[in-house]
């Protein structure tokens, strides 16, 4: 994923205040930045609010779709290191 669009998405979360999504954007880029099971329920919660929200940016519909199933397979079965974000 590019890190405009990464970027674009963190965001609005930020914006949106919506937690794990903030956690992720105030993350440090160079280090990776891992959520539990927990939160990664959370966070496809947060990841359809903005796909919601952002229907008519093309780019990032696209974007979420491609994030969606990973971050929902990582909620449904992962537990403590469910999903690890890591930047370039």
């Amino acid at each position: 994923m590019s890190e405009q669009l990464f970027d674009r998405l963190m965001e609005l979360g930020r914006a949106y205040r919506l937690h794990v999504m903030t956690l992720l954007a105030e993350s440090p880029r160079h280090e990776p930045a891992w959520i539990n099971g927990q939160q990664a329920e959370a966070l496809v919660e947060e990841v359809e609010f903005l796909r919601d929200l952002a229907a008519p940016d093309t780019a990032l519909t696209e974007i979420v779709a491609a994030l969606l199933p990973l971050i929902v397979e990582a909620a449904r079965y992962g537990d403590r290191n469910a999903l690890v974000v890591d930047g370039p």
